[in-house]
């Protein structure tokens, strides 16, 4: 939908632009109607697509030939078309997530204060050098029962969570490209080149590097 290419920006360029966007609200049939079992993967598509899709292959050319005809259609017709299309998507293993979860603050607040104030903390402070023993202060938990608690309620490891937020905010750092990638290293809270590295493929499952370019030539 967007070209980054120098040219497109040349002054003399007649190079131009044409995207389509539709809106949305992903609750707009209505709760009864969105909670149906059949609904599922739509919903969780939904969910995914907080973080960016990125469309590959074949799927691509679908989504895109169904984006052009959707706008020469009217009525109930176009609502349909537009389940057919994110059904489509939803069913493709040709989308891959652009980020993990920090590249905005997705995680869902729940109904618990101590485990949204450990979120809080972590977003707020996850550039600088976090240990267990601060993150669980925050709680009044000692580190121990911190680390137990945090595991219990989101299945996941504090280093692990602390990780994603990390590498999600590269991304969006790799993508904004005002930055080098030792920068948006130390930018997003890594104290050295390797561990951003070991940490961003294991997450994103491709380096900064082809992350980075993966983006650009999309």
């Amino acid at each position: 939908m967007w070209r980054n290419d120098p040219a497109y920006f040349d002054k003399e360029s007649d190079l131009h632009i044409e995207a389509v966007a539709i809106h949305f609200n992903e609750n707009f049939w209505g709760t009864p109607f969105n909670d149906l079992p059949e609904l599922k993967p739509i919903r969780d598509l939904l969910e995914k697509a907080r973080l960016g899709i990125k469309i590959k292959g074949k799927t691509r050319l679908h989504v895109q030939k169904k984006m052009e005809d959707i706008l020469h259609i009217n009525g109930v017709k176009r609502i349909e078309y537009l389940l057919n299309m994110l059904e489509l998507i939803a069913s493709s293993t040709c989308c891959t997530n652009l980020s993990s979860s920090g590249f905005s603050k997705t995680y869902n607040l729940t109904n618990t204060d101590k485990i949204n104030d450990i979120y809080l903390y972590t977003f707020n402070n996850f550039k600088k050098k976090i240990t267990v023993k601060e993150a669980a202060a925050s709680v009044n938990l000692s580190p121990h029962s911190f680390c137990r608690y945090f595991k219990t309620r989101t299945l996941k490891t504090y280093w692990q969570f602390l990780s994603e937020i990390r590498v999600g905010y590269a991304c969006k750092l790799l993508i904004e490209n005002k930055l080098s990638i030792s920068q948006v290293c130390y930018e997003s809270g890594f104290y050295n080149l390797s561990n951003f590295n070991r940490c961003f493929k294991s997450i994103i499952n491709k380096t900064p590097l082809q992350y980075f370019k993966e983006y650009s030539n999309s």
